[in-house]
């Protein structure tokens, strides 16, 4: 009996006050509108254990009650559910919960049947849990009834929208899909979770609620909704370990008394399968372990909210209150969350994300302030207001050129997700690449790869492939209104492709580069008409990011703008306009966010797992060191080389030693090479020590906070100078771009927003005075925005 703090009691009634005013989408009908038929027979099909048990629910309310049998068409059917009704009153009795008169009302009462003829005078035929849930075209008559049904047998209904597994089991698959990861990847046993999860306060451990649900029932859902079953659950569905019901499943079971034991041979299992996992996510102490199950949770919980799968959070709590025996001195798993604290959970799962960026639970749950989202929502509106400068066009007076058909140049990764989006939005696409044998293999398995995220399904797989039209001939493109080239980052390589596109093409064709660096004039200048040129710089991967960075060189038309524009919208990203500069927008800050990171390293000696940690506390998906190493040093290095950019003497020192990253297994970290899994390179922190230890940096770091500011400030300095230059035209659309091109915090409205929060006064000065102490480093050049600011007005903290 918990002593239930009285906030957390009102929070439980006002719950249970809410559930009753429920409400269907637009405007289909709500509690004050709707009425309930009138119910006097009931019947409920299925004989089971949760069947028996609504109908007995139901009888004892007073209404004629059928229950169906379905296990078999026969007269022993009836007989056999009869004496499982005998043996639930006797145990019903035992635990208080029924007496004698009510055992003979329901022997009364309660009539059993295999024959569906004797529905037809039902007013209600249900299988009725303590939620209800609507789908498109449930009436709010049948909500009405339903609700009234409920209440008139004892129960709390609350109203779900229609979704696999709906609320309850969305967010209790999290919970026992996470408590087998503790097993199967940290080498927990059953006993072990069920305790520390029993001493945080619930009823049962999760791994004895599901030998109790059976595991059977596990195996079902995933195999016939097709999600992903880890390989440790298809072991134990092969021993057909499914619970109480075949006497083993976590636990083992006495047959004739059913006692819990633990299973030496589950055990055995357990460290089988825990001794291959390399788990990158740290679980030290039970509280970890418990944050393990219970963060997940309460983000699946915002996701349903936000989904408009459910209206309230406190009905996710009254329903784990009543439904699973949730701890009610918590309040439930959403008021567990606020109590935990919203930054601390959403830290936690930012981070686990960046640990394991494919496992959708650990799904960033930001909650944004309102004036952050009004913000974004005005700089989304912004980014279609576009301007070419010198009066050359804009959003109001340009049109786009009609686009049927498209194509991409490139069999690269890029390319192909670039392909995936225009097909999808129906358009006919030719995909150029040098093998098509090779491109149809590496699609099949980016279809697999996209179909286990659920960003594709069947349906969705063959749209693709009805549009797609894979090809190593140019001159197919003869009829194509926009092309775009995807290849690697060659100036070269692209001049003579568009020297070959320009004969073959027709004249209207729009041409896009998807270059992240060359200036678009050094390309266009060999093409008859260079305005048509513009570049459709693409995100990776390109399926999944909503951005496109679109550039504009001195002869770009509006016309081809225009186009850029519509193309992009028909694939639903966000076009953003930017002006032609070394890198652009986007890389430019880029640029200048990774050159920071790589100072820390060789001039102060942070390792590159330390960086990576302070920055994802932060708020960061991912630190830059990580993302460094997917995105290739290689392409840094000929980048570079091209632009007579001086590289530094780490990056020399990881060039001659093949420091591509993840495609040579070795970067800033080294690689398994068959699962890719990231670890510590300790041949990669000597070679920092070794830079390290002679270098005397004059900017002084003390802290975390410090180094956040090295990293930062000059990136929001470089924003200003693109902005200065007239490269873009809003800070508020570099923002947008780096919250949904690159995982920015989105709580602090992105790294213009973030610097004007921490103040312009201490920004500039402290850019001035890193500029005094490294007068011929160009990062710290500072932008005129934080010159002009009075300098009386600066901190003297420095």
């Amino acid at each position: 009996m918990d002593k239930v703090p009285e906030d957390i009691r009102n929070y439980l009634m006002e719950a249970h006050q809410l559930a009753g005013q429920w409400s269907l989408p637009n405007n289909r009908g709500n509690h004050t509108n709707s009425k309930s038929i009138p119910l006097k027979s009931v019947s409920v099909i299925g004989g089971g254990t949760m069947g028996r048990g609504i109908a007995m629910a139901f009888s004892l309310a007073g209404f004629k009650t059928i229950l169906v049998e379905l296990n078999q068409q026969s007269f022993q059917a009836v007989e056999n559910c009869k004496k499982e009704l005998e043996i639930t009153y006797a145990r019903e009795k035992t635990f208080k919960r029924l007496n004698d008169s009510k055992i003979e009302k329901l022997r009364n009462t309660l009539q059993i049947t295999t024959d569906f003829q004797k529905l037809k005078n039902c007013d209600l035929v249900s299988y009725l849990e303590e939620f209800i849930i609507y789908g498109s075209y449930t009436s709010s008559e049948a909500v009405a009834t339903a609700f009234e049904a409920c209440r008139s047998i004892k129960k709390l209904p609350v109203l779900v929208g229609n979704c696999p597994a709906f609320v309850f089991n969305r967010l209790l698959g999290v919970y026992l899909n996470q408590s087998q990861k503790l097993m199967y990847e940290y080498g927990y046993l059953p006993h072990q979770v069920d305790k520390f999860i029993t001493n945080f306060g619930f009823l049962m451990g999760p791994l004895t609620v599901a030998d109790m649900n059976g595991l059977d029932v596990m195996e079902k859902l995933k195999k016939e909704n097709g999600w992903p079953a880890s390989d440790f659950e298809k072991e134990v569905w092969r021993q057909k370990r499914y619970g109480r019901k075949t006497n083993k499943g976590y636990y083992k079971y006495d047959p004739k008394t059913h006692k819990k034991e633990v299973d030496m041979e589950m055990e055995q299992l357990i460290e089988k399968f825990s001794k291959q996992a390399r788990p990158n996510i740290q679980i030290l102490n039970d509280q970890d372990a418990v944050n393990f199950l219970l963060y997940p949770m309460f983000n699946e919980g915002l996701l349903c909210i936000e989904e408009g799968i459910i209206d309230h959070e406190n009905l996710i709590d009254i329903m784990f209150i009543l439904g699973f025996g949730w701890p009610v001195s918590t309040g439930g798993p959403m008021m567990f969350g606020h109590q935990q604290g919203i930054e601390k959970v959403a830290s936690t799962l930012i981070l686990w994300s960046s640990l394991e960026p494919t496992n959708r639970i650990y799904k960033k749950m930001d909650k944004v302030p309102e004036e952050v989202r009004n913000y974004l929502m005005e700089a989304h509106q912004l980014a279609g207001q576009w301007s070419l400068p010198n009066d050359r066009g804009d959003h109001t007076n340009s049109e786009a050129s009609e686009i049927n058909s498209v194509a991409i140049i490139g069999s690269g990764t890029m390319g192909k997700a670039m392909a995936i989006c225009f097909c999808l939005a129906g358009l006919d696409t030719f995909l150029v690449v040098r093998s098509e044998q090779k491109c149809l293999k590496e699609l099949e398995s980016m279809y697999a790869t996209e179909k286990a995220f659920k960003r594709l399904n069947d349906a969705r797989i063959e749209k693709i492939k009805s549009k797609l039209q894979i090809t190593t001939d140019l001159e197919k493109l003869n009829d194509a209104d926009l092309v775009i080239e995807s290849v690697f980052e060659d100036l070269k390589l692209k001049k003579e492709l568009f020297t070959k596109l320009d004969k073959i093409c027709k004249s209207s064709c729009i041409f896009g580069t998807n270059t992240s660096s060359f200036n678009l004039d050094d390309i266009s200048n060999v093409l008859k008409d260079p305005s048509r040129l513009v570049g459709l710089h693409f995100f990776n991967p390109a399926n999944v990011i909503r951005l496109v960075e679109v550039v504009y060189g001195s002869k770009t038309s509006s016309t081809a703008i225009a186009t850029a524009f519509e193309a992009c919208e028909t694939i639903k990203k966000l076009p953003v306009l930017v002006g032609n500069c070394p890198s652009f927008v986007f890389n430019r800050l880029l640029h200048v966010y990774f050159n920071q990171s790589q100072k820390l390293m060789y001039e102060y000696g942070y390792l590159p797992h330390q960086i990576d940690k302070i920055i994802t506390n932060f708020g960061f998906l991912m630190g830059p060191l990580t993302v460094a190493d997917m995105t290739g040093f290689d392409v840094m290095e000929k980048l570079k080389k091209e632009n007579g950019i001086e590289p530094n003497e780490l990056e020399k020192e990881m060039w001659r030693q093949k420091r591509y990253g993840r495609k040579t297994n070795k970067g800033f970290y080294k690689y398994d090479e068959k699962t890719q899994r990231k670890e510590v390179d300790s041949e990669m922190e000597q070679i920092i020590r070794r830079f390290s230890q002679n270098a005397k940096p004059n900017i002084q770091i003390l802290n975390d906070q410090d180094l956040i500011n090295f990293m930062l400030y000059p990136t929001i300095n470089e924003g200003f100078l693109c902005i200065e230059e007239g490269v873009i035209s809003h800070e508020s659309l570099i923002d947008i771009m780096f919250i949904l091109g690159f995982g920015w915090p989105i709580h602090t409205g992105g790294p213009m927003r973030f610097g004007k929060t921490e103040g312009i006064e201490k920004v500039a000065n402290t850019l001035i005075h890193w500029n005094s102490l490294e007068p011929n480093d160009h990062v710290y050049m500072v932008a005129n925005k934080f010159k002009n600011v009075d300098k009386k007005n600066m901190s003297s903290n420095l």
